[in-house]
């Protein structure tokens, strides 16, 4: 903080200890003693959660959502596990599944229409996006996320982040 660092952003990935380790992280216990350090620090959290591990299902993905209630970052992101173009899962993929590529560069783009993200094991690509939106949707309305927000950066951003999702609202579902 002294330095002038006001927020840090972190790659929590997963709520699921079992697929933190075996993409080589540490697990979520870790996660929420890194937040709590840099909010002691006086610096503001972003997290970084995704959807999508090959051995994901909707229970995994819910333990990802549940952390990142728990954390409560001041802003979130959540992705779906893309193979992007230069990548060892790229290349991992491109071998044994070249079917689950897009076949356009719209494909890879997060918030695209065409965004086609990994199947896993147990879920498809669109379960796994229709997941992740709905996270998307249930973290940014949450009454904590919104009143911490108040709290931390006024009305005003309470009231962005309310227009930003206010689309969504009438169709939220529960994950």
């Amino acid at each position: 903080r002294a330095a002038g660092i006001r927020w840090l952003g972190y790659g929590f990935e997963s709520g699921n200890d079992d697929i933190l380790h075996k993409i080589g992280k540490r697990g979520s216990a870790e996660s929420i003693a890194t937040a709590n350090m840099t909010r002691l620090a006086g610096i503001h959290v972003g997290g970084n959660f995704i959807f999508g591990f090959e051995d994901e299902n909707h229970e995994t993905m819910r333990q990802t959502l549940d952390l990142a209630l728990t954390i409560m970052p001041e802003w979130a992101n959540f992705h779906s596990l893309m193979a992007y173009p230069g990548s060892r899962l790229y290349r991992e993929v491109k071998d044994k599944h070249p079917e689950w590529l897009p076949a356009s560069w719209s494909g890879y783009s997060q918030y695209s229409p065409a965004c086609k993200p990994l199947p896993t094991k147990y879920l498809s690509s669109r379960e796994v996006l229709e997941f992740r939106d709905r996270a998307f949707n249930v973290y940014f309305t949450d009454g904590r996320y919104l009143d911490k927000v108040e709290k931390t950066f006024g009305a005003g951003a309470k009231e962005h982040i309310r227009e930003m999702t206010k689309f969504e609202l009438e169709r939220k579902k529960t994950v």
